[in-house]
């Protein structure tokens, strides 16, 4: 049976344009610079030694690729511009861009499910590190929570309500926001976390 050609494509703020395609034994993607120049690569699959998944923020996801040679794919779900008629415009706050923005989040999606599957199928006895988490991220939440646990009461005693109480809720948000997170951790090829992806 053949494989079919999965493409996806991620804008970066700094208006570069990764296009990428999962082919039948390898990964072939390209880097188009915002000068216009453009780098092409092609790696097969056992070229992979890591994959990292991580959550920069809760409404976006980002996969990094690292192969054996140096080079690393910096992925994300979130897109920051839109291709219309060669060139690159900001999303306006209309149905027609979030339909685009929901396309390229489920085709992210389905991007990682994909290159997973492959990996799989194709790599037998080549071990890839796979992991998951934001450790730094996590550890400037966990600093910012035990700061605001030190103040809070502080500024209680010396009769400041209003920050006391404001501090409050603010420590009540990163506390969600870190049970969000997670440190670095390790996966197994077919058990992605969903948090990933969804």
């Amino acid at each position: 049976m053949k494989t079919t050609i999965l493409n996806y494509q991620y804008i970066s703020r700094k208006k570069e344009v990764y296009r990428c395609s999962l082919l039948e034994k390898s990964i072939q993607f390209s880097v188009q610079k915002n000068d216009q120049s453009e780098n092409l690569y092609n790696f097969r699959y056992t070229d992979i030694q890591r994959i990292h998944l991580s959550l920069p923020d809760i409404s976006w996801h980002s996969i990094d690729i690292y192969f054996r040679n140096n080079v690393r794919l910096h992925l994300k779900s979130m897109t920051f511009f839109i291709e219309l008629n060669g060139n690159l415009i900001r999303p306006n706050l209309n149905d027609t861009d979030f339909e685009l923005i929901r396309k390229n989040k489920i085709a992210y999606c389905n991007f990682v499910l994909e290159l997973h599957k492959r990996i799989e199928s194709t790599i037998i006895n080549q071990p890839i590190t796979l992991t998951h988490g934001n450790s730094w991220l996590k550890g400037i939440t966990w600093l910012i929570l035990i700061t605001l646990t030190i103040g809070i009461p502080i500024l209680w005693k010396i009769g400041n309500v209003r920050c006391s109480l404001f501090f409050g809720s603010s420590f009540l948000l990163f506390l969600l926001y870190s049970l969000k997170l997670n440190f670095r951790r390790h996966y197994s090829i077919n058990q992605i976390p969903k948090k990933y992806l969804t």
